[in-house]
């Protein structure tokens, strides 16, 4: 069973490994977020299903199979990844309140209208929901 910073960090990768640094503490604050609202775990929050694209179906097989490829391990992006995960499992206190995010390259889901932008990062858009904190 992989630890949870091995989750937190496949799932940054996953989500935003083209992104710059700001880009993938963004998505680790969504799971920080989304993981103090809920009172799940980090990595049950990142395994949740259908919570984060590149978990579901085959596509978190693959990423699994990511940690076998010496190109990944060896690579700026994963090496930020790690250091990010290693400071969300370690009781990060997030500075933004994004519960969501999602690339509008890619797709405009519905919920967007319901809540409040909080950020624009890379290519993501990063979104709160309309709840009390």
């Amino acid at each position: 069973m992989l630890s949870e910073v091995l989750i937190v960090a496949l799932t940054i990768f996953g989500e935003a490994r083209g992104e710059e640094f700001s880009g993938k503490v963004m998505v680790g604050e969504v799971i920080v977020n989304r993981s103090r609202l809920s009172g799940r775990t980090l990595r049950e929050v990142c395994l949740a299903p259908r919570q984060f694209s590149c978990w579901n179906g085959m596509a978190g097989k693959k990423l699994e199979a990511e940690l076998c490829n010496a190109k990944t391990i060896g690579s700026p992006a994963w090496e930020d990844c790690i250091r990010i995960a290693k400071v969300l499992c370690g009781g990060y206190e997030p500075t933004s309140k994004a519960t969501h995010y999602f690339n509008p390259q890619l797709v405009w889901p519905a919920w967007e209208k319901s809540m409040v932008l909080v950020a624009v990062v890379g290519n993501h858009r990063f979104y709160e929901e309309n709840t009390k904190w």
